[in-house]
């Protein structure tokens, strides 16, 4: 038995069977761009959301960061009027310090005037 296929078949044949790969690769091209563009536009979606979400995170922030900032100043006023400073210790104390001792010396005095 002897397949004889003529020059013509033979073209024909390649060129259908060219042109159903080719149909094959357009179609599978397709399905890549139509997931590509389903993704892109999910992903989209999703850093819109992701930026709203910071912008508001971040603008609650800084309502928190002025806030903050409103108190330090009004702390940074009221201090000098509820605290002492170190300074004004120290000298306070060293004033009562040396009464206390001027005072003892008088004691002493009068003790020792009193024992004559």
């Amino acid at each position: 038995m002897i397949l004889q296929i003529e020059f013509t078949w033979l073209v024909g044949l390649l060129i259908a069977f060219l042109c159903a790969v080719w149909a094959f690769g357009a179609v599978l091209v397709k399905q890549f761009d139509k997931r590509l563009d389903e993704r892109f536009a999910t992903q989209e979606i999703a850093r819109t959301e992701a930026q709203e979400h910071w912008e508001n995170r971040f603008s609650q922030i800084e309502k928190l960061a002025r806030g903050t900032d409103r108190e330090m100043l009004l702390m940074r006023g009221d201090l000098p009027n509820l605290y002492t400073r170190r300074e004004d210790t120290i000298r306070n104390q060293s004033v009562l310090e040396a009464r206390m001792d001027a005072l003892m010396n008088e004691v002493k005095m009068l003790r020792i005037d009193g024992g004559k």
